[in-house]
């Protein structure tokens, strides 16, 4: 059920974090019964859109329309009280009380004659009645440990429903739930919706936001598009934001194979995979949030030990059991945070690059001596190549996260890796950086080295790799060619349940 009745509206809502733009100018409209979703890859700034609504995170400029009541600004207690609710997981629940207690956690006021018997058994009775109207079934006494994704998100709506909310914020929920849990929790929502609930739902699956929503918004590079309504699918998928990103591909001729990997498999994680990369190549992987991606990365990479399979580096078998034995053969992985690229923000940018190839920069007779000659020389030279104007004394913290990627880039070509290893390489990067990034990737490849590119941005992989590997639940179900799918067909194969 849907009216023309706004019931929350937010109007040029801006966010800034180290002077990059997380939300520029979004604006969003709830109407009486709508149901929105709010679509976007892995780190598009969906759970921070949701934390601004709810006044969880403030706003640096912006304005917000509650029944048409003006607001410059809203904290978290003052969204609630005035029926604004967000719903973002496990971090909003308490694990050690039960099913019963977390939907009244903070609400629930006893008269002052209850005993402690009777307000648990007046507690449970209201619990019930809001479970039974709402088709739920669930043990109110069940600790939270033994209750699925799917009844630990309805404990939260009902908690939202006892506080009188009148709109939900809902982030990424659904790509956690298995089929039955999905068609469940989408018949929840349809009900609230039904009642008069706004419902505002972020997730980076297309396929199910298009089951459930009524419109869809896509945020990516900190704007928000027009509404699009669901039944014009083709036209969001296609056009939305198509141009906001240059891809600079380049069509190189490959050389002979550097990495081949068979029958890989770690724990329940990842499942016999098979693949093989030239010299000059990019692929891309891909897959939903859960799919393995990260962890298959890690595996490469020696971050962690692969419980079986066979690894070849030049058409020889070699054993990867560390990080060390995967720098000895030429691999590199390149995280998506500064923690995991082993970055360390109170040293400066020389330093950094240097750190851990101590040997390309020490003095010839004096190995445990850095040569300010050749420091100077090598930290010229990355910084020319990879676009970095700055000063070489310049504290790590204090620089974008886009160049603390290059950094992570720098120290990678210095110790002379042949396969690099990029998780996420785009994210969190404005567009200008982007570019530049994938400037540096062709680079790479130009000097024969071979690339995998772990992603969840469909663009991203269809308009800088050859091939594209799928991976769903730790196994690559397909292999296809960039030039012969489009972005529509990608986003259904990744996330379209068989």
């Amino acid at each position: 059920m849907t009216t023309n009745d706004s019931i929350f509206r937010a109007v040029g809502l801006n966010k800034q974090y180290n002077q990059h733009y997380i939300l520029n100018d979004v604006s969003v409209d709830l109407t009486q019964g709508e149901i929105l979703g709010i679509w976007g890859v892995n780190a598009s700034a969906k759970t921070t859109l949701i934390k601004v609504l709810s006044g969880i995170v403030s706003v640096d400029t912006g304005i917000f329309y509650i029944e048409n009541v003006p607001y410059s600004s809203i904290s978290c207690q003052k969204g609630t009280f005035l029926g604004i609710s967000a719903i973002l997981g496990d971090e909003q629940l308490a694990f050690n009380m039960s099913a019963g207690d977390n939907i009244y956690l903070g609400s629930f006021q006893p008269k002052a004659f209850y005993t402690p018997w009777y307000h648990q058994k007046a507690l449970e009775k209201e619990a019930n009645k809001h479970l039974q109207h709402y088709q739920c079934s669930i043990d109110l006494n069940a600790k939270l440990q033994t209750l699925t994704v799917a009844e630990r998100y309805i404990i939260l709506i009902m908690r939202a429903v006892v506080r009188s909310a009148k709109v939900l914020l809902i982030d990424d929920c659904l790509s956690e739930m298995d089929r039955k849990e999905q068609q469940e929790f989408i018949r929840l929502l349809k009900q609230l919706s039904s009642e008069g609930f706004a419902i505002l739902i972020a997730s980076q699956n297309i396929i199910q936001l298009t089951q459930v929503c009524d419109s869809i918004q896509i945020i990516q590079d900190g704007y928000l598009s027009p509404k699009y309504h669901t039944k014009d699918e083709n036209t969001y998928l296609t056009d939305v934001m198509k141009n906001r990103v240059l891809f600079p591909k380049m069509h190189l001729t490959k050389g002979d194979i550097i990495y081949q990997c068979s029958q890989l498999s770690y724990g329940n994680a990842l499942k016999n995979i098979s693949l093989e990369i030239h010299e000059g190549e990019i692929i891309g992987i891909i897959g939903a949030s859960g799919s393995g991606k990260s962890t298959l990365a890690k595996v490469i990479a020696g971050h962690l030990h692969n419980t079986s399979g066979t690894t070849r580096i030049n058409h020889r078998t070699v054993k990867i059991r560390n990080k060390s034995d995967a720098r000895r053969h030429g691999i590199a992985l390149i995280s998506n945070t500064v923690d995991n690229n082993n970055l360390v923000p109170d040293m400066n940018l020389s330093d950094n690059i240097l750190l851990g190839n101590y040997r390309q920069s020490s003095h010839r007779f004096l190995p445990f001596v850095i040569s300010s000659t050749k420091e100077t020389l090598i930290s010229i030279n990355l910084q020319d190549n990879l676009e970095m104007e700055l000063s070489k004394s310049e504290q790590v913290k204090h620089l974008s996260n886009g160049t603390q990627k290059k950094i992570a880039f720098s120290r990678s070509i210095m110790s002379g890796a042949q396969l690099l290893l990029l998780d996420e390489p785009s994210v969190s990067i404005d567009n200008i950086g982007k570019v530049q990034i994938y400037n540096i990737i062709n680079n790479l490849l130009l000097s024969k080295k071979a690339i995998i590119l772990f992603s969840s941005n469909v663009l991203e992989v269809i308009n800088m790799c050859e091939r594209i590997l799928i991976l769903k639940d730790g196994e690559i179900v397909d292999e296809i060619i960039s030039q012969e799918t489009t972005a529509d067909d990608l986003y259904k194969m990744i996330y379209t349940v068989t």
